[in-house]
C-alpha cells in the first residue's frame, strides 16, 4: 500500500511539474516575438524626455514599433507637449528598449 501511494504521488509530482514546465524555450521571455509584443513589452512603462522633463506612459496610441530583433527594439513614442509650447503639439523621441536587462534609453533620431 505504501509503495502505491509513493508511485501515486510521483506520478503526481511529475504530472504537476510537466503542465507548468514552458513549452517552448526560455529565451521567449526575453526576446520580442511581434510588434504588438513590443507594443504590450512597452505599455505601463514610462518614457521621459531627458532634460525637458516631459513624461509619458506608453501605450498603443503613442508607441511606434520601428524596428526588433531578439530582446532589443526601437520605438517612437510620442508625447504631449501642451504644456511647454501652451498650445496642443505632439512631438516624438526615440528609444531603444532591452526586453532582457530593462533598460530603456533614447537615442538620437
Amino acid at each position: 500500500m505504501k509503495k502505491k501511494l509513493l508511485f501515486l504521488l510521483l506520478m503526481m509530482a511529475f504530472t504537476f511539474t510537466a503542465c507548468n514546465s514552458e513549452g517552448g524555450s526560455s529565451s521567449s521571455k526575453t526576446e520580442f516575438t511581434s510588434e504588438q509584443d513590443v507594443k504590450d513589452y512597452c505599455s505601463g512603462k514610462s518614457f521621459t524626455i531627458p532634460y525637458v522633463g516631459v513624461s509619458t506612459t506608453g501605450n498603443s496610441s503613442n508607441v511606434t514599433v520601428k524596428s526588433y530583433s531578439g530582446s532589443k527594439a526601437v520605438v517612437r513614442v510620442y508625447f504631449d507637449m501642451s504644456e511647454i509650447y501652451g498650445r496642443a503639439v505632439q512631438s516624438g523621441c526615440t528609444f531603444e528598449i532591452d526586453k532582457k536587462t530593462g533598460e530603456c534609453r533614447k537615442i538620437d533620431d
